[in-house]
């Protein structure tokens, strides 16, 4: 990859990243513009990797969405080369999902609700008893 085709899949990834923040926070893109003063079309061309983002204005983007600006470059090996973490998209089931579990306010809720996905993504067919119970338990509403 010459170093032209390095920055533009750089310039791509950040954009890609942009969307999956701006959804999971549940923003259209010209709510995103209104926030920053942008128009939605400006948005748009940052998340598709045709505009190339400045720092200042990732800097207000991150600000804009609370996250933090190395979020946008999670997901790339030392900045620069991609480690592959799925298939690249964040789905709408994921973003609910994502979404969902921020809302739960029990911490052992969470906490049995992680463990089930790890043992899901482990390969285990059944799930821990404890996690199960814990669920259906309701999990008491403890401190977060």
């Amino acid at each position: 990859m010459n170093a032209r085709q390095l920055i533009r899949a750089i310039d791509s990834h950040v954009g890609r990243r942009i969307r999956a923040r701006r959804r999971l926070m549940g923003l259209s893109q010209t709510q995103l513009a209104q926030r920053l003063g942008l128009s939605f079309q400006q948005v748009q061309k940052y998340e598709n990797g045709t505009n190339r983002v400045s720092s200042g204005t990732l800097c207000r983007i991150a600000e804009a969405l609370d996250a933090p600006v190395a979020f946008f470059f999670d997901g790339r090996e030392g900045g620069y080369r991609r480690k592959p973490v799925g298939d690249g998209r964040a789905d709408r089931l994921q973003i609910e999902v994502a979404r969902n579990f921020a809302e739960i306010r029990g911490r052992s809720a969470r906490r049995a609700i992680a463990d089930l996905v790890r043992a899901l993504v482990a390969g285990e067919s059944t799930p821990p008893a404890a996690v199960v119970r814990t669920i259906a338990d309701g999990a008491p509403a403890d401190a977060p």
